[in-house]
């Protein structure tokens, strides 16, 4: 059948051919890859199923057992680590182990070694099983010793206590010897704890330190065993529990033995474990070279098959090359007129109408190019029509873009402005209905900026607090007003202090359309200010308590002085003797009220150390409790046996003022006292509203009662310095503010709550110490000491001087005194050798107790000084010392205590000067 001429004009007639021959050729090439693909095919084949899966089954293999050699290895290791699970690990391993041995494997000789290999390691797990159950028996052993150790401690510190009391010194020393051997053995049990726990490791790995730590331990339980007969030897009372200690001590040797038994059968097992995964390994390498071989035989032959098979491929190449090169010419001559017409097309549709289409011929491209000529001449017509009116629509858009462009950047400049701002802002209407409000306000509600249009205060506020801001939102808009106000806000559960301005809008013409409100947060503001007044408050009275403390302890010292003097000329069966007592308790007493009023104020310095509150808490209740009328019930919940860094009489002094308020409350109607000491831990959101304390452990004590509580106006005041609601001669007004003033020293805290008619209760806050006390060994009575050495004594209070020196005279020193400090220093001048001690005072008229010494010191270097003083804001005990003066003691003076210094004091310097 012939085709007509026309037929091979056609675009999809070329287009055919060219695809039919490009479909030949790679059909042929595709052939002769099939063909070669085969062969070698074939011969990769026999490779894989002969020799490849050993390969791989061989390496399979040896990861698995490095893996499980490895497992051991840290298996050994951290067994020696406290509260390792030893069985989960174990029965994790076992799995593994039967996978490694039920392998695949067709050598008979590496099937044998791998069942010797499994049942070492099997025998190695249940070794170690073993081992840790002795572990945890020595650790029984070692835990009930410990407990013997602390009973021991306990009923020895009873004896001694008991002993002391009773006057039983003679007993004393054997109970203090045991007391001293339990840090011994404290110690020995911490060593062989160790030396137990580097044995373990030492097996482990192989050295050889092991015998010799059991060899040690052995002779410390020996040396345990040889002390604690000291026990059973110190009377009934500490036998039965020696003997008991005795017998745990044999036990913790017998187990510790089997144990050093088992580590050097570990040792063992541990070698042959070694040397049959070694001969595993040797045979897995010998299989692995013969694989070599072959698979090395093979691929020789697969390579010649590939570089005739590149051969093949280089060939095809070069014909696809070819056949690519004549396929582009091809294309070329049938794409070029389309091209051309493509440009065509381009042109009119970007405009250029004025260019001639040249597409003949009679194919598909020769017929559309003529169409696009007719078109592109429809389109020139149009076109210059629409031109006129696009010229007067293009200048009225550009006029509206400018006016767009203006208003938003105006618009933005003040959104901007309004969004940095911290402080909250919002807009309403004459209704209260929110126009648009900041980020910052917005982000308190949980709304976004957009969706708070067209709400109102009752959607976010509770009612009260809603109709409270609508009420003053008409009256600023009825006044035409703004004002500023002070007011609460709540946010969630959490109520503030907030400073609001709020102002009413106009627009152009005068009228009212709405209100602008802005505020912020002054809640922390507010509490700065009541903190800054109390502090004030409280400098104020410290100040007024440091300037009568001096002459009030001057005038204690004379009062106590010659009512000390007039006691020892007095008989004891003298009436006047009891009326001298008398008078030393009240200047006892007052001396106590000087001490609180200095507390109070911060003027004094008390020594601190780590004390259990609790055994305070308990002695003060003792002591309460014959105070407090029957009809009150006293309930304790003293729980806590933290320590706080602090002086005991303070903390005696705060239970017993707390105590005696609470009881003071119920005195009338009964009722119940309750104190409870525990351990509360403050976060940074408990500690932030108050500055000064700091988050950690503290110390809670409180103390509540059930009686008519503390009326809201009188709970702000409590605190102040001299504030009671007490009758005439009740009370001073003291005690809590004393309270105050020493928890606050203490870096703590004091809260209280209270109702009317419900009681109150006071929080008490220490920050915890994790320092021990140190043990307080109570002193016998013993007479007051006294000496022949020579004394200057100086002082500008001539009942002082007169006082202090009878005092010193009683005590059968040789006394030399002088009201004058210049004076003290021209007698001491004239013969420097001849005093062994100079006591002055502080404060005296043109020079004081410092200056005074600093020149004795001039003169001769080692003169021992002691200071005296009513009070002083220049100087305490600390700056003292610095200052080389070797005692310090504050007025009033009691007999006793300058007794005990001045003989503390010549001692020393005799001690340093022997000649």
């Amino acid at each position: 059948m012939l085709l007509p001429p026309f037929y091979f004009d056609r675009i999809v007639t070329k287009l055919v051919l060219l695809i039919s021959l490009v479909v030949a050729v790679l059909i042929g090439i595709l052939m002769t890859d099939f063909i070669l693909a085969r062969q070698t095919e074939n011969m990769v084949i026999n490779l894989i199923d002969r020799d490849i899966p050993r390969l791989i089954g061989n390496e399979e293999l040896s990861r698995k057992l490095g893996r499980l050699s490895d497992d051991i290895h840290l298996m050994l290791i951290h067994s020696t680590v406290k509260d390792y699970r030893l069985e989960s690990e174990i029965e994790r391993l076992i799995p593994v182990l039967n996978d490694i041995v039920s392998s695949t494997v067709p050598e008979m000789t590496l099937k044998q070694e791998l069942k010797d290999f499994s049942i070492s390691v099997t025998d190695l797990f249940n070794h170690c099983m073993t081992i840790n159950k002795l572990k945890q028996r020595i650790q029984s052993d070692e835990k009930n010793f410990i407990v013997g150790i602390n009973t021991l401690e306990g009923s020895v510190m009873n004896l001694l206590i008991d002993r002391k009391l009773r006057g039983r010194e003679y007993e004393l020393s054997s109970l203090e010897q045991i007391s001293a051997l339990i840090t011994d053995l404290r110690n020995l049990v911490l060593q062989i704890k160790i030396l137990v726990s580097e044995s373990e490791r030492t097996y482990i790995s192989g050295a050889d330190a092991g015998k010799t730590n059991q060899e040690q331990i052995l002779s410390m339980l020996s040396d345990i065993e040889s002390g604690l007969t000291t026990a059973t030897t110190a009377g009934n009372e500490l036998l039965s529990i020696g003997e008991a200690l005795i017998d745990q001590a044999h036990d913790y040797k017998a187990d510790l033995s089997i144990f050093y038994e088992h580590l050097e059968a570990l040792e063992t097992k541990i070698s042959l474990l070694e040397n049959r995964q070694s001969a595993v390994k040797k045979t897995m390498a010998a299989t692995g070279k013969e694989i070599e071989e072959k698979t090395g035989k093979t691929r020789k032959a697969v390579l010649e098959n590939l570089r005739i098979f590149g051969s093949i491929m280089v060939l095809s190449s070069l014909l696809i090359l070819a056949l690519l090169i004549l396929t582009g010419i091809i294309g070329l001559k049938i794409a070029r007129p389309i091209q051309e017409l493509t440009d065509s097309a381009m042109g009119i549709a970007a405009g250029n109408l004025d260019k001639e289409i040249q597409i003949g011929g009679n194919d598909e491209v020769g017929i559309l190019s003529r169409s696009f000529a007719g078109m592109r001449d429809a389109i020139k017509e149009k076109i210059e029509d629409l031109a006129e009116k696009n010229k007067a629509l293009s200048r009225e858009i550009l006029e509206r873009k400018r006016i767009e462009d203006a208003l938003r950047k105006s618009e933005n400049k003040y959104r901007v402005l309004l969004e940095n701002l911290p402080q909250k802002i919002f807009h309403k209407d004459t209704t209260s209905v929110y126009v648009s409000a900041n980020e910052s306000y917005c982000r308190d509600l949980k709304i976004h900026p957009e969706n708070i249009i067209g709400k109102t205060d009752y959607d976010f506020f509770p009612k009260q607090i809603a109709e409270k801001y609508i009420a003053d939102d008409k009256r600023i808009m009825a006044s035409g007003k703004a004002e500023e106000i002070e007011e609460k806000y709540v946010l969630g559960k959490q109520e503030f202090t907030i400073n609001t301005i709020k102002t009413p809008i106009k627009n152009d013409k005068g009228e009212i359309t709405g209100v602008l409100g802005i505020f912020w947060d002054i809640t922390h503001t507010k509490q700065l200010e009541r903190q800054l007044a109390q502090s004030q408050k409280m400098e104020a009275i410290g100040t007024l308590a440091g300037g009568i403390a001096h002459d009030f302890n001057n005038i204690l010292s004379a009062i106590i002085g010659y009512a000390e003097l007039s006691q020892m000329i007095t008989l004891p069966e003298n009436k006047i003797s009891d009326y001298l007592s008398k008078i030393l308790m009240a200047g006892g007493r007052a001396k106590d009220l000087v001490q609180q009023i200095l507390t109070f104020s911060r003027q004094t310095e008390h020594e601190r150390k780590p004390l259990s509150v609790k055994l305070i808490a308990k002695e003060a209740l003792k002591l309460l409790r014959a105070s407090l009328p029957s009809t009150i019930d006293v309930f304790e919940d003293i729980g806590s046996d933290s320590l706080v860094m602090g002086d005991p009489t303070q903390i005696h002094q705060i239970l017993m003022n707390l105590c005696t308020n609470a009881g003071h409350a119920m005195q009338k109607t009964g009722g119940t006292l309750k104190v409870s000491l525990k351990d509360v831990v403050f976060d940074p959101d408990d500690v932030a509203p108050y500055p000064d304390l700091k988050t950690g452990t503290y110390l809670n004590l409180t103390v509540s009662d059930t009686g008519y509580g503390i009326a809201p106006d009188i709970l702000e005041r409590i605190f102040d310095p001299f504030f009671t609601t007490k009758g005439k001669g009740e009370g001073t007004g003291l005690g809590l503010a004393v309270v105050h003033g020493i928890v606050k020293n203490y870096g703590g805290m004091i809260s209280v709550s209270s109702e009317p008619g419900k009681g109150a209760s006071f929080e008490v806050f220490f920050p915890v110490v994790d320092t021990r006390p140190e043990s307080v060994q109570t002193m016998a009575a013993a007479m007051l000491p006294g000496g022949t050495e020579r004394i200057l004594l100086a002082d500008d209070e001539p009942a002082l001087v007169e006082v202090g020196k009878h005092l010193l005279e009683s005590l059968g020193y040789n006394v030399t005194a002088t009201t004058s400090p210049e004076k003290a220093l021209e007698i001491f001048k004239a013969h420097p050798g001849q005093f062994d001690l100079v006591i002055t005072d502080m404060t005296m008229p043109h020079m004081t107790g410092d200056l005074l010494a600093l020149n004795l010191f001039s003169i001769r270097p080692d003169i021992p000084v002691m200071l005296i003083t009513g009070f002083s804001s220049e100087i305490n005990e600390k700056k003292a010392k610095e200052l080389g003066i070797k005692g310090f003691l504050t007025k009033p003076i009691i007999k006793s205590e300058l007794a005990a210094l001045v003989r503390t004091i010549l001692d020393e310097a005799g001690d340093k000067n022997p000649d």
